[in-house]
């Protein structure tokens, strides 16, 4: 009840139209994640385009808490290896699911709580940092969520070119479903795109990121009623927490830490030297809870892992197997170059060179944002420190990954760059209106287009990743086969054995296993050359034993596999359109 009526005492002291306003965007983001899953009246589970890839992955975890031993943390995309993903939201899908058979519910349920829950988490800290000031906040809030670099310049372009209407412009980024999130296919002038509009990038598909960045909103608010009431509690609170991310989101794990560390040093700073233990306490209690969160879902240490954690370089995505930076023919890949200044442009637009320009003004006239200026400096140095060790360490074997550290970046610089522009507005009323308006003009402009096309699109004529043929194999197998049974498949990130029927495979979709840091090139070839010729390739079949053997449209279209070779081959048990389950009775010891 405290809550409620705390809950309520705030929302009186909110002008009506920034209510209205909040209420609207609210609307916005919780439709765009509506239209992440959607299963038609023929049972034909669909997504968007941009979450093809990452909505299989959830339903392979969310599939194994459903459809198996709870207490199972096995890989369910590589066999034999233990679940080394933060998986909390998804088990908690799962539980929906065994609750009530639905996997719309269980899929959206808690993507829309947290989303919801997170956009009034994110307003409350920063209309904190203004001070009660809840236009300025909500200013703040638009340019966390939408704020992006230049990746609709182009779009924008295709008006000229084409002469669109605004509906035929419109129709036009509908068809062709635009999106100024990512581009990873860019020559030299043009530039790849890794940061986006942090709605788009990280909370409409990034399932884990909605549940890593409500741990750590709570964690901040703690951290902020301990700095304002000097409450020991509030750290110790904060220090759960901390302790609890890893499980929720890696990366909203290691952004806590930094902001915590910069938290110390902010008191430093400010000569609060007395915190510094409340802090200590903090990282005490976050690695008491965290490390054994880390040592054993990280499966730190595990001989698997390969290369590609943890090291250091110049300039993200400098050199990155896919999206990185383009550079002219035979000039060096190096950040102290045009082309790598252009990708920085490209990828932050006018956020990055106004938050340089709020820092140099903070160092050279501190006073101008007056005495008591704590959180500025905790929020302006979290923010660089984060923007610089995203340029200097590469966290994942794919350094686009390292983008869900750019929204925390985001998240730290944008209140510090609109409290410029209302430092401005407060002595020049006329002046910071027009030069509030040219930057959320351009901040703005691609991450509106990014919406237009997720807005307008049909939930019908979403892309359909599972039909409903692919469910009634699923069905067959969590019926007919033991957890423990091994079965056979292709490598296609859209596999009904993992994904559906929730079961381990031997080999998954190569790049999510990449970018885990797992060595699955042998599997990975042996899958390959069964598939090819069954009756020559055996070596799979006599390692793993397989009970079943799937094949699909994918194994054709990947491998080139015969059907007639399986039916000469292996005892079909179940079949339902282009999906066909083989018993495996040739070749077994």
């Amino acid at each position: 009840m405290k809550i409620i009526k705390l809950v309520f005492s705030k929302i009186k002291k909110i002008p009506l139209p920034v209510l209205i306003g909040l209420f609207v965007f609210i609307s916005i983001h919780l439709l765009l994640v509506s239209k992440t899953f959607y299963v038609d009246s023929g049972n034909n589970i669909h997504t968007t385009i941009a979450g093809y890839g990452d909505t299989a992955l959830h339903m392979t975890q969310i599939s194994k808490f459903a459809f198996s031993n709870i207490t199972n943390l096995s890989e369910p995309i590589f066999y034999g290896e233990k679940l080394n993903y933060p998986f909390a939201i998804n088990f908690l899908s799962a539980m929906f699911l065994r609750m009530t058979g639905d996997w719309t519910f269980s899929f959206l349920a808690p993507a829309l709580f947290f989303a919801f829950v997170n956009t009034l988490l994110a307003f409350w800290i920063y209309n904190i940092f203004f001070q009660n000031k809840s236009k300025w906040a909500f200013v703040g809030l638009l340019v966390f969520f939408l704020g992006s670099g230049m990746g609709g310049w182009n779009y924008i372009l295709d008006i000229n070119n084409y002469n669109y209407s605004p509906f035929g412009f419109i129709e036009g980024l509908t068809k062709g479903m635009a999106t100024t999130v990512g581009r990873w296919d860019a020559v030299w002038p043009e530039q790849n795109i890794g940061f986006g509009l942090p709605l788009s990038l990280g909370f409409i598909h990034q399932r884990a990121f909605f549940a890593g960045f409500f741990g750590f909103l709570v964690m901040f608010l703690l951290l902020l009623k301990g700095i304002r009431t000097e409450k020991t509690k509030y750290y110790i609170g904060a220090g759960l927490a901390l302790g609890f991310l890893p499980i929720l989101h890696a990366h909203s794990f290691v952004a806590a830490l930094i902001s915590v560390f910069a938290l110390g040093i902010t008191f430093l700073i400010t000569n609060k030297k007395e915190n510094l233990k409340k802090i200590a306490t903090v990282f005490v209690i976050g690695a008491i809870v965290s490390l054994p969160q880390l040592y054993y879902v990280f499966d730190i240490g595990a001989k698997t892992a390969t290369t590609g954690f943890l090291e250091p370089r110049l300039g993200w995505m400098i050199n990155s197997a896919r999206g990185a930076a383009q550079f002219p023919i035979n000039q060096q890949a190096t950040i102290f170059n045009f082309s790598y200044l252009k990708f920085v442009w490209v990828n932050f637009g006018v956020i990055l060179p106004a938050f340089f320009i709020f820092v140099l003004i903070l160092l050279s006239k501190p006073k101008l944002f007056g005495r008591d200026n704590f959180l500025i400096i905790f929020f302006a140095l979290t923010a660089s420190l984060l923007f610089a060790i995203v340029q200097t360490i590469k966290f994942q074997p794919w350094d686009y990954d390292n983008n869900k550290l750019l929204v925390y970046f985001q998240f730290f610089s944008v209140p510090v760059i609109i409290l410029m522009f209302k430092k401005l507005y407060e002595q020049k009323k006329k002046l910071g209106i027009a030069v509030l308006s040219i930057f959320l003009l351009f901040a703005l402009f691609s991450g509106f287009i990014d919406l237009i096309p997720r807005l307008a699109i049909n939930k019908n004529s979403l892309p359909i990743i599972f039909n409903s043929d692919s469910q009634k194999i699923a069905e067959y197998i969590k019926i007919n086969a033991s957890e423990d049974e091994i079965i056979l498949t292709g490598t296609t990130h859209l596999n009904p054995v993992n994904a559906l029927a929730g079961r381990s495979v031997l080999v998954g979709y190569p790049g999510w296993l990449w970018t885990r840091g797992l060595d699955y090139k042998k599997r990975l070839r042996e899958v390959a050359e069964f598939y090819k010729n069954p009756s020559v390739s055996k070596d799979i079949i006599l390692e793993y034993q397989p009970a079943l053997i799937l094949f699909d449209p994918y194994v054709v279209e990947d491998y080139s596999a015969d059907k007639k070779v399986f039916d000469d081959n292996f005892e079909k048990v179940f079949e339902s359109g282009d999906f066909i389950l083989y018993k495996n009775s040739t070749f077994t010891k």
